[in-house]
């Protein structure tokens, strides 16, 4: 069986080891490596092709955000899922515009994480619920305001 090779970026050193432990208790997952900012991240991803990179939005030096066009452009096959304690609608949109593949809140149960690492490599857009829903109102709300203006 192949495994889904994860590398986990985030700042805090906490979180980052909690990752790791979560999903290097799954026999189909393995965590690659670890990285503490954006600039590490893209060096992981250049050094190891991962399958999946579970990444913190707003790390120092080189930003979640920022660094997600540069990690695509450089590993477009590496499943990116950002990870933040916000559920700012901006903050997810220019995430997913990005090119991140999902967005997950830090408050996500472990069984959901790894469900979401899975669900990643056969291609779904990952998104909690409560954030899917508030994006689709905003959606139907910019169509909305766009058909009044026509």
């Amino acid at each position: 069986m192949k495994r889904i090779r994860v590398v986990v970026a985030d700042s805090d050193a906490l979180v980052r080891d909690g990752l790791k432990t979560i999903l290097d208790l799954e026999e189909d997952v393995e965590v690659a490596g670890v990285a503490r900012d954006g600039r590490e991240a893209l060096a992981m991803v250049q050094l190891l092709a991962p399958d999946v990179m579970l990444m913190d939005a707003g790390m120092p030096v080189m930003g979640g955000v920022a660094s997600v066009k540069i990690l695509k452009e450089k590993s477009p096959l590496t499943r990116i899922i950002m990870l933040s304690t916000f559920d700012d609608e901006d903050y997810i949109l220019n995430a997913l515009a990005g090119g991140a593949d999902g967005f997950l809140l830090k408050d996500t149960r472990a069984d959901q994480l790894v469900a979401s690492v899975r669900d990643a490599i056969r291609g779904e857009v990952i998104l909690p619920a409560r954030v899917a829903a508030r994006l689709a109102a905003r959606v139907l709300e910019l169509l909305h305001a766009r058909d009044e203006k026509t």
